[in-house]
């Protein structure tokens, strides 16, 4: 049986959260913030990534803290930037910037704890693919993907946009 998600506002609690019947490997959420405001989550045994779509944020991974996170002021502005979740880790996420922020969690199930680890853009992956004919062009930003190569399970999280 198929299912899909028709859009609506999650008010910050997971889309797909853990133990979900349909999809039980992994956890996804779409978190919005004003001002000053903060977002605590813990996820005992899924990897996470925290992706920046707009704003600046302060995350904080158990007792390691990564300042000023975001360089986009919106999602068409060029690559995110991205916080890497270790499982088991309690983990805050606090906006300071004055028009918000508005970040994405993606997750996955995973036995290894490993530490986190910021992603700037520059370790961004972008791949390309389509069909002028078509005009099915593609273009994919990995923001985990082989730049996690052995310091991270098995999680690939990536923005996917259609061109033109």
């Amino acid at each position: 049986m198929q299912q899909h998600i028709e859009p609506y506002e999650n008010k910050n609690n997971p889309i797909v959260d853990v133990g979900n019947k349909t999809v039980p490997l992994i956890y996804f959420n779409h978190i919005k913030l004003n001002y000053e405001e903060s977002y605590n989550y813990y996820l005992e045994n899924h990897e996470s990534v925290i992706a920046v779509v707009m704003g600046k944020i302060d995350v904080y991974v158990d007792d390691i803290s990564f300042l000023n996170i975001g360089k986009r002021k919106d999602l068409w502005s060029g690559k995110p930037e991205g916080i890497y979740v270790g499982k088991n880790s309690k983990v805050r996420i606090k906006c300071f910037s004055k028009k918000g922020s508005e970040v994405y969690v993606a997750g996955g199930l995973i036995e290894k704890k490993f530490p986190p680890f910021k992603i700037n853009q520059q370790q961004i992956q972008k791949v390309q693919y389509g069909s002028d004919e078509t005009k099915t062009h593609r273009k994919i930003y990995h923001i985990l993907g082989k730049n996690g190569e052995g310091v991270s399970g098995r999680l690939l999280v990536s923005e996917l946009f259609t061109v033109g």
